[in-house]
């Protein structure tokens, strides 16, 4: 479990939790809702590893499911999946945006990139290459700032458009939620 959000209104209380396979590197989204007053259900835990059957719902390129079966107890998750490249982040939400133009959020994890700012002074996320994935600017960079110390950190966050939210990162054998 990679990344959660919950999001608040007068009406609805809703909750995002991001999931990739270890196995098969496929990304899963799991929705929950409530009104407001209620729980909502936990699901699956943010920074676990959960032994579990997902089923999707149809579609071009399935991407939300839900937990059809859970076979173990969830364990720690140490380290965040993702891509080792920017690059290879993008070419990957472009093959999924051709199966679903309608995708508006995209899944990205990031493996050993750095928070630095540009020359306007925005924020970004640097990978090994170079190559810089600019961070949403409604989102608080310094948790994640102060997380890497300077160094490269493991980053999951949500990609809208071109800016990327981040909802968590990891380092040191440690997963830590941003949102």
């Amino acid at each position: 479990v990679t990344g959660q959000v919950v999001v608040e209104d007068e009406r609805l209380r809703s909750q995002r939790n991001w999931l990739r396979g270890v196995e098969t590197g496929r990304d899963a989204l799991i929705l929950a809702f409530a009104a407001p007053g209620q729980v909502l259900d936990p699901g699956a835990v943010f920074g676990t590893i959960v032994d579990a059957s997902l089923a999707f719902y149809p579609g071009a390129a399935p991407l939300r499911g839900l937990v059809a079966e859970r076979h173990g107890e969830p364990r720690p998750l140490e380290r965040l999946p993702g891509y080792d490249s920017t690059g290879g982040a993008l070419a990957a939400r472009a093959q999924r945006l051709a199966a679903n133009p309608w995708l508006d959020r995209f899944p990205l994890g990031l493996r050993g990139v750095a928070p630095a700012r540009d020359d306007a002074g925005d924020w970004a996320l640097v990978d090994g290459d170079g190559a810089a994935l600019p961070l949403a600017r409604r989102a608080d960079p310094w948790p994640l700032v102060a997380l890497s110390g300077g160094h490269p950190v493991d980053v999951f966050g949500e990609l809208e458009g071109a800016e990327l939210t981040p909802l968590a990162a990891a380092a040191d054998g440690r997963t830590v939620a941003l949102a």
